[in-house]
């Protein structure tokens, strides 16, 4: 056996080197983009599960936060509501009534079943008037001219007053005072006061009231101030007469304040000061008067209150005597018109109306010399026609020794 030939190692030309170094290149670089590659998809694969897990975290935090022992949430306090003031005390037609329990008014009818029961009104009426409260103050005029119709007049006001605190209970209170040019508190006390609706309270005010004093004028200021100063619900302020002041001082009369210092001003302040910036309102009436109406009306405008004329209610003649004495001075008159006139407004005041008829009968306006005389004539027959109406003197018994 012959030996192998000896390998002989063929050396390369420079041809076949470049293509061994373009060779090593490409594969460099498919190499390398294989690796990038496989980089990015191990880097993708990687990340994902982080992201997932913040996102979820994020979420876990907002929904699923650790519970801890229950915190009550105080709701938010509202902000302050400054409250308008009511005046529950301004007078008001009266609500119609519930059969059960008429003090209930219309509130038993429109209650709602709340399971709550619903408080009756405190009220109070007087001469038609009604105001809601629990403190009330009664100022009466007690001046000579409440003597009229031999003093049926007073005799009126001050049954009306009775039957009206009558109707008050335990719970309410109230005061009365008289006043002409002098001022009388209840029971003459040496200031006014409450008295509480209870016991024998309407017994002991009838004795004081009926058993009063009349006296000379017609000034309720100082009575005002005294109701001011108790701070009632509501005033009541009943007169006949136009208001005028004494000439000479009076230490029972004219304004006051609360510490007993008088001071002087007219009733318009006085009543500002007094009941408008307390926001009391103060009711008023004319009784009985038709001429008295102004005074009392401006007093209930400029308080907030409420205005009421209370006619005669009985037109029976009841002063014959002064009649005759009326009549007799006519008939030696040298001015008969004018003088029936002012006679027939004096009756008018006291409220004997027929007598008032009577004697302005015979007058014709076109016969009266001025037109002052005219006009009165006219205003005296509108008030005889709507107070009277057709009434008339004779339909009256007439006294056995007659009136002519």
């Amino acid at each position: 056996m012959q030996p192998l030939p000896p390998v002989v190692e063929k050396p390369l030309c420079d041809g076949d080197s470049r293509r061994s170094w373009r060779s090593l290149g490409v594969s460099i670089v498919v190499h390398s983009i294989l690796l990038a590659v496989l980089a990015l998809m191990i880097h993708t694969t990687v990340s994902s599960p982080s992201i997932s897990l913040v996102m979820t975290n994020e979420i876990a935090t907002q929904v699923e936060a650790p519970i801890g022992p229950p915190v009550e949430i105080a709701p938010p306090e509202p902000p302050p509501v400054e409250l308008p003031v009511i005046k529950p005390r301004v007078l008001e037609p009266l609500p119609e009534i519930d059969p059960v329990n008429p003090r209930m008014g219309t509130l038993a009818a429109n209650a709602q079943p709340t399971g709550a029961i619903a408080k009756p009104a405190d009220e109070i009426e007087f001469f038609g008037a009604r105001a809601s409260g629990d403190h009330f103050v009664f100022i009466l005029d007690n001046s000579y001219s409440m003597k009229a119709r031999n003093k049926g007049r007073y005799r009126r006001a001050c049954n009306e007053l009775l039957r009206s605190v009558k109707e008050l209970d335990e719970r309410q209170r109230y005061s009365v005072i008289l006043f002409s040019w002098a001022t009388a508190p209840m029971y003459y006390a040496s200031n006014a006061r409450y008295r509480i609706a209870e016991g024998n309270h309407v017994a002991e005010l009838r004795d004081w009231i009926v058993n009063a004093t009349l006296g000379p004028g017609t000034d309720p200021r100082r009575a005002l101030s005294l109701a001011s100063h108790l701070n009632p619900d509501a005033v009541f302020l009943l007169t006949d007469g136009d208001f005028n002041q004494p000439q000479e001082f009076r230490a029972d009369s004219g304004w006051v304040d609360e510490h007993g210092n008088g001071f002087s001003t007219s009733m318009e302040h006085g009543i500002e000061m007094m009941f408008v910036e307390k926001q009391i309102p103060v009711h008023t009436f004319a009784f009985e008067n038709p001429f008295s109406k102004e005074d009392v009306q401006q007093i209930s405008q400029l308080s907030g209150g409420t205005f009421r004329y209370v006619p005669t209610s009985d037109l029976k003649p009841i002063d014959f005597d002064r009649f005759k004495l009326i009549l007799g001075k006519v008939d030696q008159s040298s001015r008969p018109g004018p003088d029936r006139l002012r006679f027939a407004h004096n009756l008018i005041r006291d409220g004997e109306l027929a007598f008032a008829e009577y004697l302005i009968r015979p007058l014709v306006a076109d016969e009266l010399q001025s037109q002052y005389d005219r006009n009165r004539l006219t205003s005296l027959n509108q008030i005889l026609e709507s107070e009277l109406g057709d009434t008339r003197l004779e339909d009256f018994p007439i006294p056995t020794d007659g009136y002519q």
